[in-house]
């Protein structure tokens, strides 16, 4: 090869190749579009049924039994798919929401008055 030709070698294409590469691939981790929709469904679940809590927290302190805060019409409230509230014991009212293994949920137990706050379970 002469002196006075210009060009690239090809040892240096390659490592130029494997830069852009690699900043590619380190692109991807940071901005997955499928890691950031997950992180969003769970924000907007937890905030929900922390909203849901709130109605069962103020619903105990007006009634005075479990049976009368154990639908959505006695919180005042409408249910969307995903969300339930349960009574898994006769004074104990359960809301929760689930957005794929993530499920958040609180509970209170209106005859002792404890309440169980905002929890998430199989979330990452």
């Amino acid at each position: 090869m002469n002196k006075n030709e210009a060009g690239f070698t090809l040892i240096e294409l390659l490592v130029v190749i494997s830069i852009i590469t690699i900043l590619a691939g380190m692109t991807l981790v940071f901005f997955n579009p499928v890691e950031q929709r997950r992180k969003a469904n769970e924000a907007v679940v937890r905030t929900n049924t922390a909203k849901l809590c709130m109605a069962l927290e103020s619903c105990n302190s007006l009634k005075d039994s479990a049976s009368d805060c154990d639908s959505a019409d006695e919180l005042g409230v409408q249910v969307q798919a995903g969300y339930s509230i349960t009574t898994p014991s006769a004074n104990v009212v359960q809301v929760s929401g689930t957005v794929d293994t993530c499920t958040f949920s609180c509970s209170i137990d209106f005859s002792t008055g404890v309440v169980t706050n905002l929890s998430g379970v199989g979330c990452l």
